[in-house]
């Protein structure tokens, strides 16, 4: 029987460089004078990890679950690290000190809400033993 795998994925969060009355996904940056968003190399650098850890998860487990957290639902990203966070046997968060764990941390990689990489983007061969080695 295959084994069945979520792999949970926390990218890191859009850069605020409108300053401290955008919030911590932008959504007010809109009368802001400067671009607030990704860099268009952070967006290649994510949407490259998303097709390996694709091809990776499916080939290694065809019962694979891709679950990549949307960040601007603070609520629910929350809610969602702090299940990876306890499963891992770390600290939670709470909407005071999110921004500054995601910043300092992201992007986080959980398979079955077990984190295997924070703070990088792991390389491919990472990802593969990650997955093999996986229960």
């Amino acid at each position: 029987m295959a084994k069945r795998v979520t792999v949970t994925v926390f990218p890191k969060l859009n850069n605020d460089s409108c300053g401290t009355s955008c919030g911590v996904s932008c959504n007010s940056c809109s009368g802001c004078d400067s671009n607030c968003g990704f860099t268009e190399a952070e967006g290649e650098q994510m949407d490259n990890l998303y097709f390996k850890l694709e091809e990776i998860g499916f080939k290694n487990s065809p019962d694979c679950r891709m679950d990549f957290v949307n960040t601007s639902d603070i609520d629910y990203s929350i809610e969602r690290l702090n299940m990876v966070l306890v499963t891992s046997g770390k600290s939670t968060v709470t909407h005071y000190t999110y921004g500054e764990y995601m910043n300092e941390n992201a992007p986080i990689i959980a398979l079955n809400s077990k984190i295997i990489s924070e703070k990088r983007i792991p390389t491919k061969d990472e990802l593969s033993k990650a997955f093999e080695s996986f229960p």
